[in-house]
């Protein structure tokens, strides 16, 4: 996704009276607010200076274009995260210090997330690499172990932070803390030295026979899905996946009624064909009690302290039956989740985009996984297999660690060498905690 030629950065001014400092924070503060809000492209100048209540002028004078404000804001909470964990040490301390750091940044660190869709320096160089070497530090565990604790963290800070407004629950950082230094499984398993499992790739989810009506639907749908993965869903105009289609442009809104109709559609399609994915390699366990379907309800009552609240139930009906050991199921899902982005990059690229672009998309979209994993989870604790404790915290444990890694290995252009090494750590992480290290 391009940024404007015209919003190229150059050095920012430093204020030099207290004055000039609050005005300097005041626009940093409003900028948040309104590329949360609206998100980059559609933020303007004059918009971040209306809600500081500044004159458009006055702006100039510490920021010569919006982009420098942006990058600002990524200095500022790279900062902030370097000043949290100094002299951190274990995973108690340094899991709230991390807390209370996204306490602190809330909105902000979603704005950050629409980094890695700007031509700015990448979130990785910016923030994530740094992040996760301080907290192998504060661990003293190795790299891909550090970065699936962090994918974890980052998890319940998106839901509660960003999509809540919300610190995490007390009660909920203590079981997710606890899940991360003792990991899912019921004793110590070694499991995780297994990287082997049957690649299938899995068609295009194309349906069933089709009308002339739903062909052009699915039309549609695949040139949306080219378009926001190569140029980003906010820089496609509807005139181009109608022309990608070969279609008229009356004809888009006889299917949809705005681009973010169709955006919803196809990232729920997404989330069916992963189920399908997965389902295909792990058999008759974790995956395939997922790829029979799901259902959602308005409240959500798991075990205890349910994380978080008000989110789509697992249907009963999708409970796993009898098939593989729900460790073995378990680390199929995972080697079969990093296979699937593997092969299908642009898909992730296009969900990353829309937890900003569209959040409430973004929002059903986790929550649908999430519910899939709690009916698994349940089941496997009921087998004995997996620790007692909340099924929504350990679904979300492995959720955000398997986001992380993909991230890591596959979408930020590491796919051809996802070392052995790492994929075994993370599962160890997953299955074991930081006690196996």
């Amino acid at each position: 996704m391009r940024v404007d030629s015209d919003l190229v950065s150059s050095k920012v001014r430093t204020p030099s009276t207290r004055r000039g400092e609050k005005t300097r924070g005041k626009l940093l503060e409003r900028a948040v607010l309104a590329f949360t809000r609206e998100g980059f492209h559609a933020t303007s100048v004059a918009s971040i200076c209306r809600a500081a209540r500044v004159a458009n002028g006055s702006f100039y004078q510490y920021f010569p274009d919006k982009l420098a404000v942006f990058t600002a804001l990524v200095d500022r909470l790279r900062d902030s995260f370097r000043r949290t964990l100094q002299g951190a040490r274990g995973i108690a301390e340094t899991g709230a210090r991390v807390f209370s750091f996204f306490d602190e940044a809330g909105p902000a660190f979603q704005v950050f997330r629409e980094a890695e869709f700007l031509e700015v320096p990448h979130p990785r160089g910016t923030f994530y690499d740094e992040a996760a070497a301080r907290l192998g530090d504060a661990l003293d565990v190795d790299e891909a172990t550090a970065w699936g604790v962090f994918g974890a963290l980052i998890m319940a800070a998106l839901h509660f932070g960003v999509w809540e407004n919300r610190p995490v629950p007390d009660p909920t950082r203590g079981e997710l803390l606890e899940v991360i230094a003792r990991g899912i499984a019921d004793r110590h398993d070694d499991r995780w030295r297994d990287l082997s499992f049957p690649d299938r790739r899995m068609a295009e989810m194309a349906g069933g026979p089709a009308g002339r009506a739903e062909e052009t639907r699915r039309a549609l749908v695949a040139a949306a899905r080219r378009l926001f993965a190569r140029q980003g869903y906010a820089a496609t105009r509807i005139s181009q996946i109608t022309d990608a289609a070969g279609v008229g442009l009356g004809t888009f809104y006889g299917h949809f009624p705005a681009k973010r109709d169709l955006l919803d559609h196809l990232v729920e399609g997404i989330r069916l064909e992963m189920r399908q994915w997965v389902g295909a390699v792990a058999g008759s366990g974790a995956g395939a009690a997922a790829a029979r379907g799901g259902g959602r309800s308005d409240r959500l009552d798991v075990g205890r302290a349910p994380w978080p609240p008000g989110m789509a139930a697992p249907d009963p009906r999708f409970a796993p039956g009898p098939g593989p050991d729900p460790l073995e199921a378990e680390r199929l899902t995972f080697l079969a989740f990093m296979a699937f982005i593997r092969h299908h990059g642009d898909v992730y690229r296009i969900v990353r985009e829309a937890e900003f672009a569209e959040p409430d998309i973004g929002r059903r979209y986790y929550h649908g996984i999430h519910a899939d994993r709690i009916a698994f989870l349940s089941r496997a604790q009921a087998l004995g297999r997996v620790r007692a404790g909340n099924p929504s915290v350990q679904a979300a444990f492995l959720m955000g660690v398997e986001a992380l890694a993909g991230l890591r290995w596959v979408i930020w252009g590491e796919a051809s060498r996802q070392p052995p090494a790492a994929l075994r750590a993370t599962l160890r992480l997953m299955f074991n905690g930081l006690a196996a290290g």
